[in-house]
């Protein structure tokens, strides 16, 4: 529960130092995703294409049950896509994630632990915000909310894409939303003062 908190409050310093847990596949597979991502969001890029590249090879380890092996994939493409993001690579970026969410597409439901912390299709729309695509993003944060209901980045994304987009009824309706969702969480997290400052606007700019 710890380590999704740092992932989902974005602390990354702190990801870094979460130790591998239990020796098992599936618990490396999550530690060298969680390597890869916080590598690669601190700049050093040599560690985040090693991990990358090591829970790849793990993806294709012999003997897996096809589901371990589809989510181990999954995390292998997105853990790719953050070296790359890194890397300044913005096509093999969307080639992986585009892997990713096609993989998560093909599993009914991820529920049981370890899996990846952030949905695939969250973690694209994230992605895709960052390059400016906010139409796209737009897409896959819906997805995400369909897949996965309530979680609360997800509304923030589409409330910050519709924002970019200047579709100010969407982003007023998603932000209050978010702020709902999020009203127990520290209350210095910078989403949240974007949301009040476009909510208190009534609608206007939230920079």
């Amino acid at each position: 529960m710890l380590t999704r908190f740092m992932v989902e409050s974005g602390d990354w310093r702190a990801v870094a130092t979460v130790p591998l847990v239990a020796p098992s596949r599936d618990f490396r597979a999550m530690k060298l995703q969680l390597d890869a991502m916080a590598a690669a969001k601190r700049g050093d890029l040599a560690t985040a294409k090693t991990a990358a590249d090591e829970l790849e090879r793990l993806a294709g380890e012999p003997r897996q049950h096809p589901l371990a092996q589809a989510i181990i994939t999954l995390q292998a493409k997105e853990a790719q896509a953050a070296a790359a993001q890194g890397a300044g690579d913005e096509p093999r970026l969307i080639a992986m994630m585009t892997d990713a969410v096609g993989i998560e597409d093909s599993i009914e439901a991820l529920s049981q632990p370890p899996y990846p912390i952030i949905p695939a299709h969250e973690l694209y729309g994230t992605l895709l915000m960052e390059l400016k695509r906010p139409a796209e993003a737009a897409k896959h944060f819906a997805e995400a909310l369909r897949r996965t209901p309530g979680r609360p980045m997800a509304v923030y994304g589409i409330a910050r894409a519709a924002e970019v987009r200047g579709d100010r009824s969407t982003a007023l309706a998603r932000y209050t939303e978010f702020l709902e969702l999020w009203k127990q969480a520290d209350q210095d997290r910078p989403e949240l003062a974007i949301a009040r400052r476009f909510v208190t606007a009534g609608g206007g700019s939230s920079r």
